[in-house]
């Protein structure tokens, strides 16, 4: 068993160990959020953009090779891959910031909400990346576009 007094005096070094680290990140909490929040926007804002460009501006017949601000659809593809993986840390970096206000305020202080909150977005997350591709056994051509074509 072990003795009251050495969890106290254990109990002690550790908080003294802790709370200069708590102060000096309390103290930058305010800075780290200042600067996920812009980084966030202006990310997700560009990520947004080049979605827009990848769907409007380099769609259509007769843009094969064409290029926007010097960028090829391949590019812009590439970028906006960027961008979403780079929105998705800084997600996670912005909820692990406000994770407090998020147990306390918005889960209206049930971690069983939190809970299953997360264990939705891990499930949304895992079926996006593991389910399977499958492909129709006889796919039918659009009436509109003339006979398919496998190339």
């Amino acid at each position: 068993m072990i003795k009251k007094s050495l969890i106290k005096k254990n109990g002690a070094a550790i908080s003294n160990f802790i709370s200069p680290l708590k102060k000096y990140f309390s103290m930058n909490r305010t800075a780290a959020l200042k600067i996920s929040n812009g980084l966030l926007y202006l990310v997700s804002t560009c990520l947004f953009s080049s979605g827009l460009v990848l769907e409007y501006r380099l769609e259509g017949k007769g843009l094969r090779g064409a290029a926007l601000l010097g960028m090829t659809k391949g590019s812009w593809t590439d970028l906006h891959f960027i961008l979403g993986i780079s929105t998705a840390v800084l997600v996670l970096v912005h909820l692990s910031l406000n994770w407090g206000w998020i147990v306390k305020v918005a889960s209206g202080g049930k971690r069983s909400r939190v809970i299953g909150t997360a264990a939705f977005a891990v499930f949304a997350l895992a079926t996006a990346l593991f389910a399977p591709i499958t492909f129709p056994n006889n796919p039918q051509p659009p009436a509109a576009q003339g006979p398919w074509q496998p190339w």
